[in-house]
């Protein structure tokens, strides 16, 4: 899994770092080196039709995650991927 690698967003017009508190830029920098890692996730499950006995898939769910380490392991919780089949 390569990750990207993502532009820091600039500040609104008018803004400028010298108007925020320490506690502000410290979230402000915490966000911009942890939001490449990230992901969104959608899962798939397989279904078959009843009446073509077709097997189709259609979305289950979505959630978010972070990738974990180099090797491109992703942690989400559960309820993210449950009864996914893809």
């Amino acid at each position: 899994l390569s990750v990207p690698p993502v532009a820091a967003p600039a500040l609104p017009v008018g803004a400028s770092s010298r108007n925020l508190t320490a506690d502000e830029q410290a979230t402000i920098n915490l966000f911009q080196r942890n939001t490449p890692s990230v992901v969104y996730i959608t899962n798939l499950a397989q279904r078959r039709d009843v009446f073509t006995l077709n097997i189709t898939e259609a979305p289950r769910g979505a959630g978010s995650g972070i990738v974990w380490d180099s090797s491109g392991h992703v942690v989400t919780n559960y309820h993210v991927i449950d009864g996914a089949n893809e």
